[in-house]
């Protein structure tokens, strides 16, 4: 009994690419690299589903947004930070954030009383 082929998602991709470009027909593919129509077939449906993608690069992707998602979360962090220093400066500016603020006595005349 013949050993049963295993094909990479690589291989298959590259022959169903080959097949949709229009490069080589269906008959041709099955000729050159000894498929079978049925097998083929199922590469092409399994291709259009996009389950035949690289599974390495959805791992760096994956990677990537947990790294951007983090550096958002730094992001918005230093944003909450400066817009309350903003605020904080706006109120030493106007006299009213002061830790005492009450009413400003006049300068003395010189007149004890």
């Amino acid at each position: 009994m013949a050993k049963r082929r295993i094909f990479s998602r690589a291989y298959k991709r590259q022959v169903v690419e080959e097949m949709l470009s229009g490069r080589s027909t269906q008959a041709q593919l099955i000729r050159q690299y000894s498929l079978s129509y049925n097998m083929l077939s199922n590469w092409r449906n399994v291709y259009r589903a996009g389950r035949l993608g690289d599974e390495s690069g959805s791992k760096v992707l994956e990677a990537r947004i947990r790294e951007l998602e983090r550096k958002i979360g730094e992001l918005t962090m230093d944003n909450d930070l400066l817009k309350r220093a903003a605020k904080f400066a706006a109120l030493q500016e106007d006299g009213s954030g002061l830790l005492y603020s009450g009413p400003v006595s006049d300068p003395s005349d010189g007149d004890a009383s």
